[in-house]
């Protein structure tokens, strides 16, 4: 079989129309010229390109969708393109500041690339789990737990939710495990497993200093746990000065602790009174100071008013107290400088009654005392008084204080008996008693009750008809009727007056004897020296006046 050649290839391709149509073709550009080619080449190459443009590259998309992470800040054009766009040309159309970044969602965004512009979806996911830090809990029996309690931070771009399952707070003080779980809305999530110890006691007790603590203070559920905390250790605590101390038990196999701190943070106490004072009278702290008590002692109390004791009126006094810790109290009174308008005041004068004929001592048991200068000066003035005449006569007594205030008062002067009316007396009780100084004091003390009228002109007539009186009537009333008995006795008194009795001569030797009612004269034995004074509770008398008794 014969090969063909190219001639007969060639026309068996071009038909006869076309190869007329390449002659026409072919006589053109020879009629044109080569400018005339060339302009033909070039307009060609033109319309190819924009054939190429308009039907290959202007049909391909430049941009696509596109999904980020939330969290991301920062958005370009170029992360949108596809491999037909081109980055350096690509660009916003849509606002950046109407893209929102901070949101999970989808937004639809507007590009160009040269005359090319395109819509795309932006999505915004949540695929990161959130972190956490997580602890273990020490909580009381009672106490509300929520799951927040176990996370001590926590981030997420959106918001999350803390749980954890359901559990009981067990009876005993066992720990617990519970699984807390932190998720965002889009199903991202962290666990932890966290541990839940339960405290019966407190960790801390704050106990002032003089007050008292119990094991109910000391425990969360003292009905259950109070017990565990033994009454020595309390002891111990409410006995202890201020300071820490830290008191240990066991529950459950596990110790725990509490530490008590016993501070001193009061100030002292006080309690202070008002003074009133005439001008320049001085005056003291101890005046106003009734007590300064504080559990650990006061360090110091001071007056810290300056005080004006010369202007007539009313001031107020603060008055500072501290104690060894430094805590300071200050109170306040009232000084009040006033006026002395008020005279001296009597005391002992009582109604006398006298015998004919018989001058009393009308000083004996009187005295005159004043508010601002205490025991003062009086005199009497008997002129008024007939003493040989039965009657009812008035001493007048007269004292003067140093501001000159005068007070003067009236006695009563009953003249009504003689001495023989009292010696009868005496002779009657005398006769009706036994002959020993203890009989004769015990019938004294059985006929006159005792009261504080001194009988004054005649105690022993007082005592006998009155049937009362006070130590000196009975001392006198004694003496009459051992006198009678055949005893020698004196008078005897306390050196400040405040009490009457005898000392009786038992022949050779001297013994004390009260016939005053009263425990503390009611011995049924004569008394030595000592015997009479731990009987008077340590008041004594001058001993070199009377003879001893020992």
């Amino acid at each position: 079989m014969e090969t063909e050649t190219a001639d007969q290839k060639e026309k068996q391709i071009i038909t006869p129309a076309m190869a007329e149509k390449l002659e026409r073709l072919k006589a053109f550009f020879a009629g044109l010229g080569w400018k005339r080619i060339l302009c033909a080449a070039l307009a060609l190459l033109l319309a190819a390109a924009w054939v190429w443009y308009a039907c290959y590259d202007y049909g391909q998309a430049k941009f696509q969708d596109l999904t980020i992470e939330l969290g991301q800040t920062e958005l370009s054009a170029g992360a949108f393109l596809t491999q037909y766009g081109e980055a350096g040309q690509a660009e916003f159309v849509t606002d950046l500041s109407q893209i929102d970044l901070s949101q999970v969602g989808r937004q639809s965004v507007t590009l160009r690339q040269g005359l090319k512009q395109e819509t795309v979806t932006l999505t915004i996911q949540d695929t990161t789990a959130p972190t956490a830090e997580f602890q273990n809990l020490v909580v009381s029996v009672d106490g509300e737990i929520e799951p927040e309690d176990f996370v001590t931070a926590c981030f997420d771009l959106s918001d999350v939710e803390i749980t954890m399952p359901a559990f009981q707070i067990p009876d005993s003080n066992a720990d617990s495990t519970v699984t807390v779980t932190v998720a965002d809305p889009y199903g991202n999530q962290i666990t932890g497993s966290c541990t839940i110890s339960y405290i019966w006691m407190k960790d801390q007790f704050f106990l002032e200093y003089g007050q008292t603590v119990s094991a109910d203070d000391l425990v969360l559920d003292p009905q259950r746990d109070a017990q565990r905390i033994s009454q020595d250790v309390i002891d111990m605590l409410n006995s202890s000065p201020v300071g820490q101390y830290t008191v240990t038990g066991v529950s459950e196999g596990l110790p725990q602790s509490c530490v008590v701190t016993i501070q001193d943070t009061q100030g002292p106490a006080l309690t202070l009174q008002e003074v009133a004072v005439y001008p320049g009278t001085a005056v003291a702290l101890s005046d106003f100071l009734v007590s300064a008590e504080d559990p650990s002692g006061v360090v110091s109390v001071e007056l810290a008013t300056e005080l004006d004791v010369n202007t007539l009126g009313s001031q107020t006094v603060t008055v500072r107290a501290v104690d060894p810790y430094g805590n300071e109290t200050l109170a306040q009174t009232t000084l009040r400088v006033v006026e002395d308008m008020e005279g001296p005041t009597f005391s002992g004068v009582t109604t006398m009654e006298v015998a004919v004929n018989t001058p009393p001592d009308y000083t004996l048991f009187v005295t005159a005392s004043d508010s601002r200068d205490g025991a003062v000066s009086f005199t009497y003035d008997d002129s008024g008084v007939d003493l040989s005449q039965m009657g009812t006569y008035y001493v007048v007594y007269r004292a003067e204080d140093s501001s000159g205030n005068v007070t003067t008062y009236n006695r009563r002067v009953e003249v009504n008996h003689t001495m023989a009316d009292t010696q009868a007396l005496v002779d009657q009780m005398a006769a009706a008693c036994a002959d020993d100084p203890i009989s004769i004091k015990l019938y004294v003390q059985d006929h006159v009750d005792y009261n504080s009228n001194s009988g004054a002109g005649d105690p022993v007539w007082y005592g006998l008809t009155h049937y009362i009186g006070n130590c000196y009537v009975h001392a006198r009333t004694l003496q009459e009727v051992m006198a009678k008995k055949g005893y020698t006795t004196q008078m005897i008194w306390v050196t400040d007056h405040s009490h009457y009795w005898l000392i009786v001569d038992m022949g050779g030797y001297w013994r004390h004897i009260d016939a005053t009612p009263g425990p503390a004269h009611g011995w049924t034995r004569l008394m030595t020296d000592q015997e009479r004074l731990d009987a008077l509770s340590g008041r004594d008398w001058d001993h070199s006046l009377w003879p001893p008794c020992v």
